[in-house]
């Protein structure tokens, strides 16, 4: 009955409630955390509105590219469902991965033209920080019951639970939602200031205050793409002469809070946690030993050969830790390729590569989305971002769509401003 509902809904409905994702993966966050799971049904019923929005969307329009991803979603289901994969794998690795790769079709539809998705995520994100925030210097009993329990770590003395301690990490046992979500957020006010040359106080001290949070979060890839794209815009905002004295003002101000805030942050920060964010970082610039050290991590899957389609969804995920001994937790693209062949690592690159060669033809217009896709694909070769939802692939598919939207496209080139309540 509800299906019938929905399918009976214009899809600018269902898009605002899709355009809801940031605070209904918070909504369901948090209620896992308070110990009432069946709020994730809410997850569920969400799933269920992008099934029917992308069917949707694929009788009223389809293209090439649509083509693309639609069939390498079925050739993967129903490979992995050959495969002989156990189900309730094969059905975590669909709701999980391919699942969100149906946004791709979301971020296509007329629907999404604007930047709606991004303004409601902003202040779900600064709510679910501040909220972090609380939780990480107060760390209530029950909230450290709730981070034992759910991280896997049975002994609160061992090293892995005060490493996982001493990250923040919200509502989640993990930080992925609360890293990703900042980064992604921060990136979208940092570029879309630049694009426009306007800065305001208000979105200083958002970009200041998310910047804080993805440090606390201790994740390597959305903390360093982060400072990354930082110097690259500063660099490329002063070099803009058309832009106003005030803008560079609010460039210059932002600096100088950094660098006082980071003078601060050495000052106050525990010694053992400064160490570890080094450490981390110091191996992520290393390059090569960086990416041995992942590379040794899948190192007893890599050595067993790579089969056409694969072993199947979900076959090398911590879910399937009980019937497959090898698991592959930090390192999407191997497990692109042996859960879903090389068929399916092929069309993923595929896809990959058409998305960013298309949002370079406009690349004035795309920055935001480009820079997002880039971070993920940087961010695979250490993280499963496709297949854990925290991480919000979603957003990835999303942007992805964008790049071939040519509403949206022609929406940019009109150059409306966005974010006129954060001016």
């Amino acid at each position: 009955m509800f299906v019938i509902i929905l399918a009976m809904l214009k899809s600018s409905n269902l898009f605002y409630i899709l355009s809801l994702y940031f605070l209904i993966t918070m909504i369901v966050g948090f209620f896992n955390m308070m110990g009432f799971p069946v709020v994730g049904k809410l997850m569920a019923l969400f799933r269920v509105v992008l099934v029917v929005f992308t069917i949707q969307y694929l009788f009223e329009k389809i293209d090439g590219i649509d083509i693309l991803i639609f069939s390498l979603i079925i050739l993967i289901t129903i490979t992995s469902f050959l495969s002989g994969v156990d189900l309730d794998n094969l059905y975590f690795g669909a709701s999980n991965q391919l699942l969100m790769m149906s946004f791709f079709f979301v971020g296509r539809s007329k629907c999404a033209v604007d930047y709606t998705l991004y303004n409601r995520a902003i202040y779900v994100v600064i709510f679910v920080a501040i909220c972090g925030l609380f939780l990480y210097f107060f760390n209530p009993s029950w909230y450290l019951e709730m981070k034992i329990e759910k991280s896997g770590v049975s002994n609160a003395t061992t090293q892995d639970f005060a490493y996982e301690m001493m990250r923040l990490s919200a509502f989640w046992p993990y930080p992925y939602w609360i890293s990703y979500g900042s980064a992604i957020i921060y990136c979208y006010i940092l570029i879309i200031g630049y694009r426009f040359g306007k800065l305001s106080f208000k979105m200083i001290a958002i970009l200041l205050f998310l910047l804080g949070i993805m440090v606390l979060a201790q994740q390597r890839a959305p903390l360093l793409f982060s400072i990354f794209i930082s110097f690259f815009f500063i660099i490329c905002g002063f070099g803009k002469k058309e832009y106003c004295p005030r803008f560079k003002f609010y460039i210059f101000l932002y600096i100088f809070i950094v660098i006082v805030g980071l003078f601060v942050l050495i000052s106050f920060i525990d010694i053992e946690m400064l160490e570890r964010l080094y450490s981390k970082m110091d191996e992520a610039a290393s390059g090569s030993d960086y990416f041995s050290a992942r590379r040794e991590l899948v190192s007893d899957v890599t050595s067993r050969p790579v089969s056409l389609f694969g072993d199947g969804l979900g076959s090398y995920s911590l879910h399937g830790e009980s019937v497959n001994v090898h698991i592959i937790t930090d390192q999407q693209y191997i497990k692109l390729l042996y859960e879903n062949g090389v068929v399916g690592f092929m069309g993923y690159v595929t896809i990959f590569v058409l998305c960013i060669a298309n949002g370079l033809r406009h690349i004035k217009e795309n920055l935001f989305e480009l820079a997002v896709v880039f971070m993920y694909i940087l961010a695979m070769y250490g993280a499963n971002c496709l297949c854990v939802e925290d991480q919000h692939p979603a957003i990835f598919w999303f942007c992805c769509g964008r790049l071939f939207n040519k509403d949206c496209l022609r929406y940019k080139k009109k150059n409306i401003f966005p974010l006129h309540k954060l001016t």
